[in-house]
């Protein structure tokens, strides 16, 4: 998500856009959506550094993040970073709270096998729900189509919520 946060800033900005602008958008419950968000963050990184987290905990907070997107989606683009985290949730809720992941694209971008069993993914099998799990390379991380969705929605909230400066 980095990536899209960055490529989202860098549009903004050679738009002529003042970012700063962003620190304006009035959020409705944001400790919800804000709070989930950190507390996922947390929780990757408790499962990189080896330690088992339920994988409920994650699904609450997914929950957290998708009810905070719902009442959020009249902010431009809102609504594709919720689809895009739909996609993520449905990926995740047929597959016992992990993310598939393909084991080819895991090994792409530089990952061990071991890497793959301390953390929240598990090897995608053939057919299913496995298309909506992480399967796409870009350097060191593995996305999905959720993730791929979501941050083009980033990119659109960025861009879209950012004013244009005036030189004065």
């Amino acid at each position: 998500m980095i990536y899209f946060v960055a490529l989202g800033l860098c549009f903004a900005v050679i738009r002529g856009k003042d970012i700063r602008t962003l620190l304006q958008v009035h959020f409705d419950w944001p400790f919800l959506l804000i709070g989930s968000f950190l507390v996922q963050v947390l929780l990757w990184t408790m499962t990189v550094s080896g330690n088992p987290v339920p994988t409920w905990v994650f699904d609450v907070t997914l929950m957290g993040v998708l009810v905070g997107l719902w009442r959020n989606r009249g902010i431009p683009g809102m609504w594709t970073i919720l689809i895009g985290t739909c996609l993520n949730f449905l990926a995740v809720a047929t597959h016992g709270g992990f993310m598939p992941v393909s084991l080819s694209a895991w090994h792409e971008s530089g990952h061990t096998t071991v890497q793959l069993q301390d953390s929240r993914h598990v090897i995608a099998s053939d057919g299913g729900t496995d298309w909506l799990g992480d399967w796409i390379p870009l350097f060191r991380y593995v996305l999905s189509p959720g993730d791929i969705v979501a941050g083009v929605g980033m990119v659109m909230f960025i861009h879209r919520n950012s004013c244009k400066r005036y030189v004065a």
